[in-house]
């Protein structure tokens, strides 16, 4: 867990990082969100942490607290790309290598070239979801399902020629991981990141003792099953490497800090300086386009895993941060962003779907509350 401290001490003002509070605040009491948390660190200090709403509201009332855990969705997807180029650090695979090579089983027209790059910076030409991505989850199978859906994707255009958000590849990087491995996607995890960041309550797979702790994701417009995401034990249970984490703000900042410092935490190293400098360095040439539908981007930024933010406007780090600035979103409302160049960690999360429209409305929320704490960096 990072220290606290003063934000006079690491050169921000209170005041104004308090109005950036004040706009999670807000949204919980007009209704926009029934729960919210966030954690603002500068040089390696927690200068502000506030938590509001309600966890859960049904059958009983609970609030958010210093203890709950919350889905976080996306911001998975970075530590899959991490225990990849651990394994690339290692010299048992490359990610310029086809993917093929790995998983024999990943065929099909036009996929001979594709490579765990182009699956780690959403390069692949691979779609977002599976074609049969409800029906898995409606008969509640495993992730083996998912790998087999995965590995029969039908491309949307050749690989590396656009950029579009996809969970194929990091579902099939977490099988790369346990097969290259032979020790499991889940495991492999827990103790090559979590375990030596000392990320004690972050879980792929939380164990039902501490389902008590997690906060409930709202989910406007869609009819509670026993199969919905984030909330449903089934989900709880599946792990997907592309969005299955739960953890708090502190320990997410930990794992933001580590790249900061290139890799490494209170001399607890997860890559090397080399490595953590290309994961958060944009992997795209200026001609490759957006054509997820997801974003609005002329020019698309990304690095290994991470979102690099570029020239790409509107952000949801905002217009103040520095185009240096990396991170990830979550559609369970979570957001993670780093900006090297003010030292800055920011860990904000609404327990409401993104795409129901409170993120990317009328409003943009999360770059209002980024620019916020941005403002509160007087030095």
């Amino acid at each position: 867990m990072l220290p606290s401290g003063k934000p006079e001490d690491v050169g921000m003002d209170p005041g104004r990082l308090e109005r950036a509070f004040d706009l999670l605040r807000g949204w919980v009491e007009d209704g926009t969100l029934p729960g919210a948390t966030a954690l603002i660190a500068r040089r390696g200090v927690v200068v502000g942490r506030r938590w509001f709403g309600d966890a859960v509201r049904t059958p009983e009332r609970r609030p958010i607290g210093p203890d709950t855990l919350f889905a976080v969705a996306s911001v998975t997807k970075p530590i899959t790309a991490t225990a990849i180029m651990q394994l690339v650090e290692r010299g048992m695979l490359s990610i310029d290598e086809p993917v093929r090579g790995l998983l024999a089983e990943f065929a099909g027209p036009g996929k001979e070239n594709i490579t765990l790059r182009h699956f780690l910076t959403h390069t692949s030409g691979l779609p977002e979801y599976a074609e049969d991505d409800e029906e898995i989850r409606r008969q509640q199978r495993g992730l083996d399902a998912f790998v087999r859906s995965y590995c029969r994707g039908r491309l949307l255009f050749p690989p590396g020629q656009q950029w579009s958000y996809s969970n194929h590849g990091f579902g099939l990087a977490g099988e790369i991981i346990s097969r290259v491995t032979g020790r499991g996607y889940h495991e492999f995890v827990a103790e090559e990141i979590l375990a030596p960041l000392g990320m004690r309550d972050s879980y792929l797979r939380p164990p039902e003792s501490v389902w008590a702790r997690i906060a409930r994701v709202w989910l406007p417009g869609e009819l509670p099953t026993d199969h919905e995401r984030y909330n449903s034990a089934y989900f709880r249970r599946l792990g997907i490497p592309w969005g299955g984490l739960y953890s708090t703000p502190e320990d997410l900042a930990v794992y933001a800090q580590a790249f900061l410092q290139g890799g490494n935490y209170q001399g607890r190293r997860i890559v090397g300086p080399a490595t953590a400098r290309e994961m958060t360095r944009n992997q795209l040439s200026e001609s490759i386009r957006d054509t997820s539908g997801v974003a609005r981007w002329r020019t698309a930024s990304w690095g290994i895993g991470w979102d690099v933010k570029g020239q790409k406007a509107p952000h949801n780090a905002g217009a103040l941060t520095s185009p240096a600035t990396f991170g990830h979103t979550g559609s369970s409302g979570a957001m993670l962003w780093v900006d090297p160049a003010l030292e800055l960690v920011c860990v904000m999360i609404g327990t409401r779907l993104a795409e129901s429209g409170w993120v990317d409305g009328p409003v943009p929320r999360r770059a209002l509350f980024s620019n916020a704490v941005v403002a509160a960096v007087c030095d």
